[in-house]
């Protein structure tokens, strides 16, 4: 056997470029669905602060209302 057959050589880096192409894959995967995640969150929270915000005005106003006896 001769270790310079280039039908060996190719065999033997053929697992390394899939593996590198599929590591990419899965990193350029994995950081949009962080991102969607961490995206979400934001909203979630943006949302629950807009309401918040609403209850307090609501409650403020009340409260500086003249009050009817």
């Amino acid at each position: 056997m001769n270790h310079d057959d280039p039908l060996k050589a190719h065999n033997r880096y053929m697992g390394r470029i899939i593996g590198t192409i599929l590591g990419a894959i899965f990193a350029v995967w994995l950081a949009f669905t962080a991102a969607g995640g961490i995206f979400a969150t934001f909203k979630t929270f943006l949302i629950i602060g807009l309401i918040a915000l609403a209850v307090f005005i609501v409650v403020w106003l009340v409260a500086r209302s003249p009050r009817r006896d």
